[in-house]
């Protein structure tokens, strides 16, 4: 179970509580208080809205709750000065920041509502279900992995089942971490649970990573780090670039760094594999949890535009 906190920053990306944690209001505050400290005096700066939900199950953010959200996200880690000295937060920093993320923001939000409308998705917009990913343009590290499971649907939020819990661990995340888009984006092969096959969950539709990632993907110019999961998303992202099988693409991992790494899907039913191939706890969890300190301790950037997105078509 996750805490309050960890809920409350899933909100703003249209991410509610599970039904039965659900509040039985649907007006809620969001407020972020900065303090900017000036010489000899500090000023209060409040972002502050009221926002007031329609009684739906899955609530959709609107432009101005994702602006004052990434906003006070941002200062949380770093303060601006109108001249660039650090430790310090204005009013004008808080301006020209706001400039710089609005048109990524305005774009994150419209691809959200050109996934849930897409006639493709029809059959779960109608259930009421939600696109399970999140993004920011401040992202530092995506996990790309499989489709979401039904624990995952059911509660619209990612990762939320034991496999959740094992690959936070392998990260060397926290849950709070681990649910910040400003610090991960969780981008699965398909948004929604594709259902029950024979064998297990059905796999990922086919051409969906390749409709939405890229697009969501270029909102995001500061990642540092893929994290490649499972081998849907290996044949995706490294192409012919993956190995015979997925333990061999694995165990190659090295050849993929520093800005991605390949991982087992962290699933209670691989214990065999992971029995077998002890290497992989030894060597790739180590590399892992170095790659993610490095691309999480890096600095936000003050602009959007100084990495160019990759391309992974």
């Amino acid at each position: 179970m996750m805490d309050d906190t960890v809920h409350q920053s899933l909100r703003p990306l249209g991410v509610e509580r599970p039904s039965a944690q659900r509040e039985s209001t649907s007006h809620f505050r969001t407020m972020c208080t900065s303090i900017a400290e000036t010489e000899g005096d500090s000023e209060h700066i409040t972002l502050e809205q009221d926002l007031t939900a329609a009684r739906h199950s899955s609530r959709s953010p609107s432009h101005d709750d994702v602006i004052n959200w990434s906003i006070s996200s941002y200062f949380s880690q770093q303060r601006l000065h109108p001249e660039g000295r650090p430790g310090h937060l204005t009013r004008i920093g808080i301006a020209r920041f706001q400039g710089r993320i609005e048109s990524r923001v305005d774009e994150l939000t419209a691809l959200r509502d050109e996934i849930r409308n897409d006639t493709s998705n029809a059959w779960a917009t109608e259930r009421g279900y939600e696109p399970i990913y999140s993004a920011s343009s401040r992202s530092k590290i995506v996990v790309i992995g499989q489709a979401p499971g039904r624990q995952a649907q059911d509660s619209q939020i990612p990762w939320n089942d034991a496999s959740g819990i094992k690959l936070r661990q392998w990260l060397g995340v926290t849950d709070a971490q681990f649910y910040d888009p400003d610090t991960i984006a969780l981008l699965p092969m398909d948004f929604y649970y594709p259902g029950k096959g024979a064998h297990g969950d059905l796999p990922p539709r086919p051409a969906f990573a390749s409709r939405w990632h890229q697009r969501i993907l270029e909102t995001m110019p500061g990642v540092r780090l893929t994290v490649v999961i499972g081998r849907y998303a290996q044949k995706h992202y490294l192409g012919t670039g993956a190995k015979r099988n997925l333990t061999e693409t694995v165990r190659a991992y090295r050849d993929y760094l520093p800005d991605r790494i390949p991982l087992v899907h962290p699933s209670p039913l691989n214990f065999r594999w992971q029995a077998k191939n002890p290497w992989f706890e030894t060597e790739v969890i180590p590399a892992l949890q170095t790659l993610v300190v490095d691309a999480v301790s890096h600095a936000p950037q003050d602009t959007a535009d100084d990495r160019p997105p990759r391309s992974y078509s």
